[in-house]
């Protein structure tokens, strides 16, 4: 079941990997539905926790407003949180949110105030070169043949699936990991029951 703040994200992730509702079958799976391509979109996920956004200050007249905020990161899942400075979530009714851009726009001037975000983002660009990538392997199938007259040269479908897999990859983000010091975990003692 796919989550309602996800519905943007797989109809742009759907468009990139030209992915329709039944573009093959392995069995009796049929590729590539909206729950499908959720979970790419899930292992392309990070998170984000009082993240602080930068602002944007706009002169109107002789007045400095401060309305626009930015995260720093696009392609946000619809769920995220923007908080003050004492970590409480700001009601949706007081900005607008733009996902794709991680804009957050006030209605009223924050005259400076600190905004930060909680949430997560997605790297769209590595989830449609992971799609294009699985097109290609299913595409690995195909063979080419003739008929007296007619020819079909499925093999280009697999080279467009790699060109594409190739572009997407290259515009991807790194991958990124949690990396823990070891003196910094709490000791773990040895109570002797075992």
């Amino acid at each position: 079941m796919t989550r309602a703040t996800m519905e943007d994200l797989i109809i742009e992730l759907r468009t990139m990997s030209e992915a329709g509702t039944g573009d093959y079958t392995l069995g009796t799976i049929t590729f590539w539905t909206d729950t499908q391509l959720q979970a790419v979109l899930d292992k392309k996920q990070s998170e984000v926790d009082y993240e602080q956004m930068s602002i944007f200050s706009k002169r109107v007249g002789s007045i400095t407003e401060y309305k626009e905020y930015y995260s720093g990161h696009t392609n946000w899942e619809g769920s995220a949180t923007v908080r003050d400075t004492y970590g409480s979530a700001l009601s949706g009714t007081l900005y607008t949110f733009d996902p794709v851009q991680g804009e957050v726009e006030f209605t009223a001037d924050q005259y400076g105030s600190a905004r930060f975000i909680s949430g997560y983002f997605y790297d769209l660009n590595g989830a449609a070169g992971e799609v294009w990538h699985k097109k290609m392997g299913n595409a690995a199938k195909m063979y080419d043949f003739s008929t007296d007259r007619h020819s079909m040269s499925r093999s280009q479908f697999m080279a467009h699936c790699k060109e594409m897999y190739q572009f997407y990859q290259g515009q991807a983000g790194p991958n990124v990991i949690q990396v823990y010091r070891e003196d910094t975990r709490p000791p773990i003692y040895d109570t002797g029951d075992e």
